[in-house]
């Protein structure tokens, strides 16, 4: 009758062990953890009255307790399994650790059958209050401490602890002098290594994830403070862009104005021009974006051309410097050699996706593209069919893809270069 009530006992703190070290439990979660207290309990039976094989005790109580897990609480597979493997584990460590010492320097000597016969229900007592407490301080424990493995770790965790049970089981067997126990010598010195080489590949996981995760933080980082100061940067050229077309409009209401005043006359005439060629440098990641806006940005404004940049970028597409170069040149002489009589640019480059987006928009006279989406009157003679074709061509290279579409007085051209290819 007492085996019966330790049974119980027993049944009843493995569910709950399992139902307390998940927190995010499914519907009916409570159900669960009563049916495989009731499974173990009969499952611990028919073990005694049987007497199977412990191999095929730990299949079955791990299958139980596994599907348990996977039934009440939205672990991934990984982590049911090790979990699932934990209960059996504790309680096979614990009793033969306790057998042992007691054997060794209470009763030494004497037949372990013989004591446990004497004292059957002192040992059980015991036992199952260090069960108990061992229990408690592993839920708290994992609960306090939660460990983010991957998925592949958590596999590797399971294996160790399903190790542990072989090792135990071997250890018990050479204790109880069974007649095979030199094979459960060599069979437990195998899993020790097996067990090793375990722990090394799971060390060995944790520090790549970890240096890993502190390299991306790093970089998040970087990324992060170039992203403000570009920010930074394109809110200055803003301002400078609106100080300068105020300045313009000043120095042409003072022009239109009849003075006798030489000093006007020498500050209009001199604002006039050079307001056309102040240009505020733009800064990049990329060298060749800067060198290209650059030049061509130098370029427009000696044309009288307004061009707005706005670089948004924290990294750049795997090409060639030449063939970014090419892009970036193309797409900008196309803008400048057609610009429109409104005579402005916009100029946007930003992450979109997995992908750069150059974004080139011109102001253009009339209707520039034909039904089919290609350009009209153009021959490469003019110089605009190379562009596009070189364009193109950079594009394919690189998987890319080139749109090019008309808002009213406005052409906007966009190229897409993936990150990688």
């Amino acid at each position: 009758m007492f085996g019966i009530i330790v049974n119980i006992f027993e049944s009843c703190l493995v569910s709950w062990f399992l139902y307390s070290l998940c927190t995010d439990h499914k519907k009916h979660a409570l159900l669960y953890m009563a049916l495989t207290a009731v499974l173990n309990f009969l499952a611990i039976n028919y073990i005694n009255q049987f007497l199977t094989s412990q191999s095929l005790m730990f299949i079955l109580f791990t299958g139980l307790y596994y599907i348990f897990e996977k039934k009440s609480t939205d672990c991934s597979s990984a982590q049911c399994l090790f979990i699932a493997s934990l209960p059996l584990l504790i309680i096979m460590v614990t009793n033969i650790t306790i057998d042992l010492t007691l054997m060794t320097f209470v009763f030494p000597g004497e037949s372990f059958y013989d004591v446990l016969e004497m004292y059957q229900i002192p040992f059980d007592i015991i036992i199952q209050l260090i069960h108990v407490i061992e229990f408690y301080l592993i839920v708290r424990f994992l609960h306090i401490r939660a460990l983010p493995f991957t998925e592949s770790e958590w596999y590797i965790a399971s294996l160790l602890s399903i190790i542990s049970v072989v090792i135990t089981c071997c250890f018990e067997s050479v204790y109880l002098e069974f007649e095979t126990q030199k094979y459960f010598l060599i069979f437990g010195m195998y899993s020790v290594f097996l067990f090793i080489v375990l722990i090394l590949l799971l060390f060995r996981h944790i520090y790549l994830r970890a240096d890993s995760q502190t390299h991306s933080a790093y970089e998040i980082e970087i990324l992060k403070a170039q992203a403000e100061n570009n920010q930074k940067i394109l809110d200055a050229q803003k301002d400078v862009h609106q100080i300068r077309h105020d300045i313009k409009h000043l120095v042409s209401l003072l022009k239109d104005q009849e003075t006798s005043n030489p000093e006007i006359k020498d500050f209009t005439r001199q604002y006039e021009h050079s307001l056309g060629k102040t240009f505020v440098p733009i800064v990049t990641i990329s060298p060749v974006i800067n060198h290209v806006l650059n030049i061509k940005c130098q370029e427009a404004m000696e044309k009288h051309i307004d061009i707005v940049c706005a670089v948004n970028i924290q990294c750049v597409p795997d090409m060639d410097d030449m063939d970014l170069s090419l892009l970036l040149a193309n797409m900008l002489d196309n803008a400048i050699t057609h610009i429109g009589i409104e005579k402005s640019i916009h100029v946007m480059i930003r992450e979109q996706a997995d992908m750069m987006m150059v974004q080139v928009a011109n102001s253009v006279n009339g209707p520039v593209i034909d039904q089919k989406g290609n350009f009209m009157n153009h021959s490469p003679s003019e110089g605009h069919g190379y562009g596009l074709k070189t364009i193109e061509l950079v594009l394919k290279k690189y998987d890319g893809e080139f749109l090019k579409q008309q808002r009213g007085d406005e052409i906007v051209c966009t190229a897409f270069i993936p990150y990688e290819n």
